[in-house]
């Protein structure tokens, strides 16, 4: 079976001339992988440079159909077909409601998708759809941004603590919908997390040090 993505062991920027290094990673169809260790061993940072947002110094991740990332080159849609993302920290447009977040979103990866109130509903926040994201709590901006990530449809999914602010109901509301996903598109998921709880979805974890 082909991987979908594969790095080598990269070295990337960091905090200004530090340089931090990780571990070569390679992933397959419907694979979920969990990225383990400390606060401070570098897991959103090793999340950030496979997505291309802090810059590699050495070494490469090559998605397959979408090109080499390395230290002289992002692929130009790397991060508009190849990846999506779910940040540590929530990243909306504040003033606008959670169906306009959604729907810039979707022009900006010139995608479109006929089910958001579907997509909604699955996570609870179907009555929250027309809300200013300014209003929403962390826990329900979370699940807003799974589905910002997942309507997409790439091929890669790097999800950086997106259960931190989530109950026990609403994480596994959030896994049923990862991996009902992840049974219809065939991608990747790498979950960056302290979240015991996530330990039996994964098919494998990386433990940074």
């Amino acid at each position: 079976m082909d991987h979908i993505i594969r790095s080598t062991v990269i070295e990337s920027s960091f905090r200004g001339n530090n340089s931090i290094t990780f571990p070569s990673l390679e992933m397959y169809p419907s694979e979920i992988v969990l990225l383990k260790g400390d606060s401070g061993s570098g897991k959103s940072s090793f999340i950030h440079s496979l997505a291309g947002l802090i810059p590699i110094k050495k070494g490469s991740v090559t998605i397959k159909g979408h090109g080499e990332l390395n230290e002289k080159t992002t692929p130009r849609n790397w991060r508009k077909d190849a990846i999506s993302f779910i940040p540590q920290k929530p990243l909306f447009w504040a003033s606008l409601s959670a169906l306009d977040n959604i729907k810039l979103s979707q022009w900006a990866k010139g995608i479109s998708a006929e089910n958001i109130e579907s997509l909604l509903k699955k996570l609870g926040i179907q009555n929250l759809i027309n809300q200013a994201v300014n209003k929403l709590s962390i826990g329900e901006q979370q699940r807003l941004s799974a589905i910002r990530a997942f309507i997409s449809n790439a091929p890669v999914v790097f999800a950086d603590e997106p259960t931190a602010a989530l109950d026990k109901k609403n994480t596994w509301k959030l896994i049923d919908f990862m991996k009902e996903h992840q049974n219809n598109t065939g991608c990747s998921i790498l979950l960056s997390s302290h979240d015991s709880r996530l330990d039996s979805i994964a098919d494998s974890i990386i433990t940074l040090k």
